[in-house]
């Protein structure tokens, strides 16, 4: 059954991520454009990948939430309609946790972090590993089963982060300011 979910969510970023790849090349872009090097994407476009990003995140993802004391499989998800970033290890008896997209300042790809460096994600593969840098020296330290899966959620936080930066991530969730 979890197979069966991580096999759909795996299937829906691989999509988020060929949209991308249509995407730079009707821009001029990605392998077959001029120079090899992509082109701009504009803004309708930018903000179809950031909605097919949330779509994935409403169905939410499977990763491995890491820090200094343990390593816990978890499940990562966006609520309906909120601006916040929820997730919660898989054992019974924990609590969700959540933080706010404006809140989160970077994403960081590999194992730079401390949680990942001196902690429990040591033995995790880089190319499978990725941190959410939040405000108040806070992190959340990911690892998930695939390094496509990690390129896609990369790209979409990066996306996300700029869009609730730039104060317009409430159109692609369609909540109110």
């Amino acid at each position: 059954d979890d197979e069966d979910e991580d096999e759909a969510t795996r299937k829906m970023l691989q999509d988020m991520e060929e949209k991308d790849e249509e995407a730079l090349e009707e821009a001029g872009g990605g392998l077959g454009g001029e120079g090899g090097s992509p082109g701009p994407i504009d803004e309708e476009q930018t903000e179809n990948l950031l909605r097919h990003f949330v779509e994935a995140l409403r169905i939410g993802v499977d990763v491995v939430s890491h820090n200094r004391e343990y390593s816990r499989e978890a499940r990562l998800w966006v609520g309906e309609g909120r601006e916040r970033l929820w997730w919660k290890s898989k054992r019974a008896t924990a609590l969700p946790h959540c933080a706010n997209f404006e809140d989160v300042l970077l994403v960081e790809p590999g194992k730079k972090t401390t949680a990942f460096l001196n902690g429990r994600g040591q033995k995790a593969a880089e190319e499978h590993c990725f941190s959410l840098l939040m405000q108040g020296g806070k992190s959340l330290n990911l690892e998930v089963r695939d390094p496509i899966v990690r390129k896609a959620l990369f790209e979409g936080f990066k996306l996300l982060i700029k869009a609730a930066k730039d104060g317009t991530l409430h159109l692609i969730l369609g909540t109110s300011v």
